[in-house]
C-alpha cells in the first residue's frame, strides 16, 4: 500500500508526495530511530513527516533545501493509496 503526502505551499499550490522505501531508511538514519516511531504518538514529531513529505517533494523536483521548504508550506496531510488525497495541481 502507497502512502504519502499532501503538501500545501503558501501560493495555494498542492502537490502529492509519496514515500518509498528509500525515504524511510532515510528518515532512519536522519533521526537514529526506527520509523516505526511514527505511529507512536509520544514519540512522533511534526518534524519527522515533514521531513518525508520533504523526500517525497524533493525527488519531483520542487524544492532542494529543507529549512526552504518548510518556510513555503502552509500544510502537510498524510494519506493512503485508495484514499482521495484530492491534491490540487
Amino acid at each position: 500500500m502507497q502512502s504519502g503526502y499532501v503538501i500545501e505551499y503558501q501560493d495555494g499550490k498542492e502537490i502529492e508526495a509519496d514515500i518509498r522505501p528509500i525515504d524511510l531508511i532515510k528518515f532512519e538514519r536522519k533521526f537514529n530511530v526506527g520509523f516505526s516511531v511514527l505511529a507512536d504518538p509520544n514519540e512522533a514529531r511534526y518534524e519527522h513527516a515533514a521531513y518525508l513529505a520533504w523526500l517525497g517533494a524533493k525527488r519531483k523536483g520542487e524544492t532542494n533545501e529543507f529549512d526552504n521548504f518548510l518556510e513555503n508550506v502552509v500544510g502537510i496531510k498524510e494519506y493512503t493509496k485508495g484514499d482521495d488525497p484530492k491534491a490540487k495541481s
